[in-house]
């Protein structure tokens, strides 16, 4: 028996994806009639966008040069570095003999995104660097990362986006301090996990105080690409997401402004309700088949809950996730661990 009745919860796909792995159904349909959320990954072009604090780097302008007013269309130009805002290093960018971004091609563009949150060791230090260690321990909780993904680093640096001065964090003598990949991380993912690419919410892959830029030199070296400055990383789980990348088509150039969106299913949130013993999982569009569960105690609903107090059979449970884009493997079905 229920002790007390507990207030509507809110499960997310969130604890779906970081506790088992569900894999997205979305579709190019469901992308094109908006049935899929979709989260922009990347900063407005403004004169106020970081970018590499060298000698030959310059702030984004841009100048309007038709009004409707004056000339019956509105129009403009602007000048800017590749390597400024949210934006894409190509191979070439670091390495002879590799790809420049007009070379891309889409499928390497277009992946399952990994994110690593290391936001509260950096806020601890600055010049923090992403270890093997850090991987293999996101690993333990959401599974070996799969081949072709990209994957994205979570600092926390970017509640500094909008001062510049506390992005680039320049001590005294201009050296820059920052998170970043290790040495070791880029080579683990480039060889171990053969990943397309690597993101971050930073200036640089390399931590700021770098001076040879060895995960560029490993990442590029490797025919991969990296992507700087992106946006709303703590926006997104863990796994899940599916990364779509689009940027400039320069010929010849060594990188360029992107837009990138991270796609996930539209039903991240499920708002479980409950009237005396009975749950009901209700999504956007309609209220599922009723699941009955007995609670000996107040506690917080979860997918595990669903699957381990309940008396349905493993067959209904799968369809009835099926029908809210959750797919589940069968050694999926198991006691969530703390």
């Amino acid at each position: 028996m229920l002790k007390r009745i507990l207030p509507t919860l809110v499960l997310t796909l969130f604890t779906f994806c970081h506790s088992f792995n569900a894999v997205s159904s979305t579709s190019l349909d469901d992308v094109m009639n908006g049935r899929c959320t979709v989260i922009d990954l990347t900063y407005p072009l403004n004169s106020s966008n970081a970018y590499w604090p060298g000698p030959s780097y310059s702030p984004f302008k841009y100048e309007i040069v038709a009004t409707l007013e004056n000339n019956g269309v509105f129009s403009g130009i602007y000048f800017t570095p590749e390597h400024l805002g949210t934006h894409i290093d190509a191979p070439n960018h670091f390495k002879n003999n590799q790809i420049s971004v007009d070379k891309l091609k889409l499928e390497t563009l277009i992946g399952p995104a990994v994110v690593i949150d290391i936001s509260t060791k950096a806020a601890d230090n600055a010049d923090y660097q992403l270890t093997v260690e850090d991987i293999t321990l996101w690993e333990k909780s959401n599974g070996l990362i799969q081949n072709g993904s990209i994957v994205l680093l979570n600092t926390g640096w970017w509640k500094k986006w909008n001062d510049y001065d506390k992005y680039k964090n320049a001590d005294e003598n201009n050296k820059l301090h920052f998170p970043g990949y290790s040495k070791d991380a880029a080579i683990f993912l480039t060889e171990k996990r053969n990943i397309k690419g690597i993101g971050i919410d930073t200036l640089s892959a390399d931590y700021g105080i770098s001076s040879d830029f060895i995960v560029h030199h490993i990442i590029n070296g490797k025919g991969k690409y990296i992507l700087e400055n992106v946006a709303n990383l703590d926006k997104l789980p863990p796994n899940g997401a599916i990364l779509v990348i689009a940027p400039i088509k320069i010929e010849g150039g060594s990188g360029g402004q992107a837009r990138i969106w991270a796609i996930l299913p539209l039903q991240q949130s499920l708002t479980l309700t409950r009237s005396n013993n009975i749950m009901r999982v209700v999504d956007r569009k309609r209220v599922l088949p009723e699941v009955t569960i007995g609670l000996d105690k107040e506690e917080t609903i979860t997918l595990a809950t669903i699957l381990n107090k309940s008396e349905i059979e493993k067959d209904f449970c799968l369809e009835l996730l099926s029908q809210i884009g959750v797919v589940l493997k069968d050694d999926d079905f198991r006691e969530e661990k703390e």
